[in-house]
C-alpha cells in the first residue's frame, strides 16, 4: 500500500497538503477550471497531462507530470503558464504544439538523475 504522495508545488506534500491547498484557494476565490484536454501521454511509470483552462480569470496551460507506483499516483510536478492572445504570439506554433518533445525531455532528465 502506498501512502506517500509527493508534490513539487506550492502545496505541502501528501494528500492532506493537496486538500488543504485547494481549500485555501477556494477561500481566496481562486478558481482552477479546465476547458480542454490536449493530450495524455504515458510511458513506463510516467503520465503527462496537457490541458488548458483558467487560473482565476487568466487563460493558462496546465502541464502535469505524474509518477505512478503500483497503479497509484505517488508524485506529481506541474507547470501552469499564461497563454497569450494569438496577436501577441512570436510565432504560429502556439503554446501547446511541441508537447511530445517536452515530455521526452522530462523522461530523459529523470533517467539521467
Amino acid at each position: 500500500m502506498i501512502t506517500i504522495y509527493n508534490m513539487f508545488h506550492v502545496f505541502a506534500d501528501g494528500l492532506s497538503g493537496l486538500l488543504k491547498g485547494l481549500e485555501e484557494m477556494g477561500k481566496e476565490g481562486m478558481e482552477m477550471k479546465f476547458t480542454k484536454n490536449h493530450m495524455i501521454l504515458g510511458e513506463g511509470n510516467f503520465v503527462l497531462s496537457v490541458s488548458e483552462g483558467y487560473w482565476s480569470s487568466e487563460h493558462v496551460s496546465f502541464y502535469y507530470l505524474f509518477r505512478m507506483e503500483n497503479g497509484k499516483f505517488v508524485e506529481h510536478w506541474d507547470v501552469i503558464e499564461p497563454i497569450l492572445p494569438p496577436e501577441e504570439w512570436k510565432n504560429t506554433n502556439g503554446k501547446l504544439i511541441y508537447v511530445t518533445t517536452i515530455y521526452f525531455l522530462f523522461l530523459i532528465s529523470f533517467e539521467l538523475s
